[in-house]
């Protein structure tokens, strides 16, 4: 079994279940984290494991409770929860413990079993695994509102049945004039999820006016991603006129994919 351990994701799954709007994330709530938040594994006969490890950072021990939902990413909004979908491996997971309690200081880990039937077709199956403190907190949100929260955070498993790979291009990208951003669509046509870095470089006139490396943009098999383009996790500032973004799709082991769009700015 190969797993890859991709910890340097970019897009958090740190997911807040909240009764009403609340501006930011109280301090006690970024004193647990979860480690790998994205497992890509391919099932040998029809086994496959890995492991969630949450650290308590904090000053309170934590309950937490351990279980599995269904997912996918949508094209602009990124993760979104959804009802059971035909390669959901939410019935065939396991877990141990399910529940756990983790002192301030201490880190755990839970096992994670995968048993895809042989009866089941080949291909790519998903979950995400939510990992939910069970107190509820009031938080203050200003001098006179108070919310009740429930926080939990996810770590995502893909599992492959059979042969299956990716397959990433990206031959898109466009303007959009109201928010003055730039995105390209990453697709993914292949039977296997993706985790790749991008380089990019913008030029105008032959000459380079920008550059940088996104580093792990998830893209999901048989679907697209949208990547609004930043530099130093920035947005670009970019005058009117015509421009080239090229570079490159980093994949692990895999050979780079190169690209190269033209870019008309109004």
């Amino acid at each position: 079994m190969r797993i890859l351990d991709l910890k340097k994701i970019a897009y958090s799954l740190g997911i807040w279940t909240v009764a009403n709007t609340f501006s930011s994330i109280p301090a006690w709530a970024q004193n647990f984290t979860v480690a790998p938040m994205v497992t890509i594994s391919e099932a040998r006969g029809g086994q496959a494991k890995g492991s969630i490890i949450l650290s308590n950072n904090g000053k309170e021990p934590l309950r937490m409770r351990v279980y599995a939902e269904d997912f996918t990413y949508d094209l602009k909004k990124g993760f979104v929860s959804m009802g059971k979908h035909e390669r959901s491996a939410v019935p065939y997971l396991q877990f141990s413990p399910r529940e756990l309690v983790i002192p301030p200081g201490v880190t755990r880990s839970v096992r994670v079993s995968t048993t895809l039937l042989p009866s089941l077709p080949n291909g790519e199956y998903r979950a995400v695994i939510f990992l939910e403190d069970l107190k509820e907190r009031t938080v203050k949100s200003d001098n006179t509102n108070a919310v009740i929260i429930k926080s939990r955070v996810a770590s995502v498993f893909y599992i492959s049945k059979g042969t299956n790979s990716s397959d990433l291009q990206l031959n898109t990208a466009a303007w959009d004039n109201t928010a003055k951003k730039l995105s390209f669509i990453l697709t993914n046509k292949g039977r296997q999820s993706a985790f790749p870095d991008v380089n990019w470089r913008m030029t105008k006139d032959g000459k380079e006016v920008a550059k940088d490396r996104l580093r792990g943009i998830l893209v999901q098999s048989e679907n697209e991603r949208e990547v609004a383009l930043s530099s130093n996790g920035k947005d670009i500032s970019l005058a009117s006129g015509s421009y080239v973004l090229a570079g490159e799709i980093i994949v692990p082991s895999k050979k780079a994919i190169p690209f190269s769009i033209k870019v008309a700015i109004p």
